[in-house]
């Protein structure tokens, strides 16, 4: 087996959970979807191919809705006792 060593790459934790997300879509983890990056980056000499889920995009949104409705979320929830108490039922 042919040794391997570390490279860490800076992204903010929307960019990874995102990274993550599309990888394990297409069925890959996020290292084996660098190293087939690398390989190919290197071999061509820039970028060689676009490789793109065409559900991806529909789940970055799902995943961007996510954390807007959860930044928006004040935490001040009614219990249903309290709805319906609310609502006269």
């Amino acid at each position: 087996m042919a040794s391997s060593t570390m490279v860490g790459v800076r992204i903010s934790p929307e960019e990874k959970e995102q990274f993550e997300a599309v990888a394990n879509s297409i069925g890959v983890t996020p290292s084996v979807a660098i190293n087939i990056f690398v390989t190919k980056f290197t071999r061509y000499g820039g970028f060689p191919f676009d490789v793109v889920n065409p559900e991806a995009a529909e789940l970055l949104d799902d995943i961007a809705a996510y954390h807007k409705a959860k930044a928006e979320d004040d935490g001040n929830h009614l219990s249903l006792a309290e709805m319906r108490k609310e609502l006269g039922i």
